[in-house]
């Protein structure tokens, strides 16, 4: 067996392993019985049960973020500006043919990276931060382009929500058949394929960020409640007017 076979043998035992078990329940000895490999090997092409999991998470994330940043330079090349739904699609279109490979893998990302979201540990979040952080940045750059009636504050919420949701949404699309044994799930909705579970959330995503700023009246309700606790009532984020 190659050096690069037992390297990519480790990976995919690994990539199941933290999948179904996570980091903490994670052995490398079931990794090593997984990929019919030794301990020495895990050891001489990782180190520790740390790089294996940054290494497992990069093979994912790496090319996505690749694939991310070329379509967005090409949309940039174009000249003209590119529209909302431009921007999506050059985003979350990758996310969805990472997770969306076919097989039995989609599954395993998705349940993945539903225990990388609910990992507390700072290590974690950075890890992952440092893998995608250029790609985040250079959205970021081209949606304060557009959105150009958002706050620089309120545009970065919206924009950390749309990282969230189009991660999140896979890892439920790996938990589909838990969720219909639950609730009612119309049936369209298990059998939709990539590209139109893609249109939805580009059309829910491009609605949401294109949605006036919004200007909290928080402090204001609060000030009411405190001078007439009797008659306080929730008052609904004002809108402020998009200008034409």
């Amino acid at each position: 067996m190659s050096t690069r076979d037992t390297k990519q043998r480790i990976l995919d035992a690994a990539e199941r392993r933290f999948a179904a078990e996570g980091f903490d329940g994670t052995s490398l000895r079931a990794v090593t019985a997984d990929a019919d490999v030794n301990l020495a090997a895990v050891n001489y092409h990782f180190g520790s049960k740390a790089a294996l999991l940054e290494a497992v998470v990069g093979r994912i994330l790496g090319p996505a973020t690749e694939r991310q940043l070329a379509r967005l330079d090409e949309l940039e090349a174009r000249g003209d500006e590119p529209t909302v739904e431009e921007l999506l699609e050059a985003f979350a279109g990758p996310i969805f043919d990472t997770f969306d490979p076919g097989g039995e893998r989609g599954p395993v990302l998705g349940q993945l990276f539903g225990r990388i979201m609910g990992d507390p540990g700072q290590e974690m979040r950075r890890m992952i931060l440092a893998l995608v952080v250029h790609a985040d940045r250079r959205f970021q750059e081209a949606f304060a382009r557009v959105l150009t009636h958002l706050s620089p504050a309120e545009r970065w919420w919206r924009f950390r929500s749309t990282v969230a949701l189009a991660v999140s949404h896979h890892v439920h699309q790996a938990q589909l058949a838990e969720i219909a044994q639950v609730i009612d799930l119309p049936p369209e909705a298990g059998a939709a394929g990539r590209e139109e579970r893609l249109a939805w959330m580009i059309a829910f995503l491009s609605g949401a960020l294109r949605a006036p700023a919004t200007r909290c009246l928080c402090a204001e309700t609060s000030t009411a409640a405190v001078a007439e606790p009797s008659t306080a009532t929730v008052t609904r984020p004002a809108v402020i007017a998009d200008p034409a």
